[in-house]
């Protein structure tokens, strides 16, 4: 099995794979995959990510076997239709793949690459996903790929290989923190922190800026539009528990700001919102810490936790010190913006030439 796929992965060409298709029948290779699936799940009773970690590099377990197995068919569907049909590839229904948890399994943990040799040809290579890649965050990935170096040719690579010894300590980190539950349910909610801190800076600068400076005497609201208010939360309310969705949570989230203005006051309204960003800031840096682990030497040159600690300070003075601080906070789009930070970069990259130039003339 492995010549066969070291022969594929050498000779990527339609006669090599005609030859091994005249030997092997597509409906013997797809078979040879289900018995080695089924063969490995009724043998382990603990999790085959698990159980793959845990065997030695000796010991090839029937679901490695039957991962070989599915990559070998990958690699020849290409040149046979019948194989392609079988493993229901792309232009076939997927709805009787997903039937099937043998092909199911094994394609959920099969990925491929592509690479440009020098003599401009492209190499296809698919291999087995390390079953500790499932335990990479996907805030990880994207940060990987909207940060990337991509100025010169090659220079992803080789960006991405520099980052390779932290990625895989998070992985490790990860499957760890499984360990923990409490740490790990706050942990895996850190883009939903992220989002909610962003919110209420937004709404904090919004009133601020609409009705700045508050009076000492609240103005008294008419009753009907106290009652308006009333009214559109048991709707929404309602709403938000049959059929939740983001723009009714969004407008419940609106009337009740207003209903706690109209109840207690601007000052205590603002007041409110910012002790809530306070606390979701603090639960982002604990979700934060409990993704990138509590080693010291990883906290040293951690850019992006001195800048969320800035940001907790500065949630802190707008709450303690004065609302304006709030403004700073707006800044974070800047981070969140994916255009936005590649502009900003664009421009700052090269600031000490332009610096040094603007000094001389």
């Amino acid at each position: 099995l492995k010549l066969l796929l070291s022969i594929m992965e050498s000779r990527q060409d339609s006669d090599m794979a005609e030859r091994i298709m005249q030997n092997i029948q597509p409906s013997y290779l797809v078979n040879a995959i289900r018995q080695a699936y089924n063969t490995g799940s009724s043998a382990e009773d603990v999790d085959p990510l698990d159980a793959e970690e845990e065997i030695g590099d000796d010991e090839a377990t029937p679901h490695e076997v039957g991962h070989n197995i599915y990559i070998l068919a990958y690699q020849l569907s290409e040149y046979n239709k019948e194989l392609a049909h079988l493993l229901c590839r792309g232009f076939i229904n997927e709805a009787s793949r997903l039937s099937d948890p043998a092909l199911d399994y094994y394609s959920k943990r099969t990925a491929q690459i592509e690479v440009v040799r020098y003599d401009r040809s492209l190499e296809r290579i698919v291999f087995q996903v390390p079953p500790i890649c499932n335990y990479l965050t996907k805030t990880s990935k994207l940060k990987v790929l909207y940060t990337a170096e991509r100025d010169e040719q090659g220079s992803k690579v080789t960006d991405f290989f520099s980052r390779t010894d932290d990625l895989f300590n998070e992985m490790i980190w990860q499957k760890k923190l499984r360990d923990n539950p409490l740490l790990y349910a706050i942990s895996r909610n850190m883009p939903l922190w992220a989002n909610i801190v962003f919110l209420l800076a937004v709404i904090c600068n919004f009133l601020v800026a609409l009705f700045y400076p508050f009076p000492q005497v609240e103005e008294e609201i008419p009753t009907s539009i106290s009652v308006f208010v009333w009214l559109m939360l048991v709707i929404l309310g309602c709403l938000c528990y049959l059929t939740p969705n983001s723009k009714t949570i969004s407008l419940l989230v609106v009337f009740s700001i207003a209903r706690l203005k109209i109840t207690a006051g601007m000052n205590f309204t603002l007041t409110f919102l910012g002790l809530c960003q306070v606390i979701g800031k603090a639960m982002y840096l604990i979700s934060y810490l409990g993704n990138r682990g509590f080693k010291r030497e990883n906290l040293k040159r951690d850019g992006e936790l001195l800048y969320r600690n800035v940001y907790m300070v500065l949630c802190i003075l707008g709450l303690v010190v004065h609302n304006f601080f709030y403004s700073i906070l707006m800044l974070d789009i800047i981070i969140r913006e994916e255009t936005l930070l590649n502009v900003i970069k664009s421009v700052t990259r090269n600031g000490k030439s332009i610096l040094l130039t603007t000094i001389l003339a």
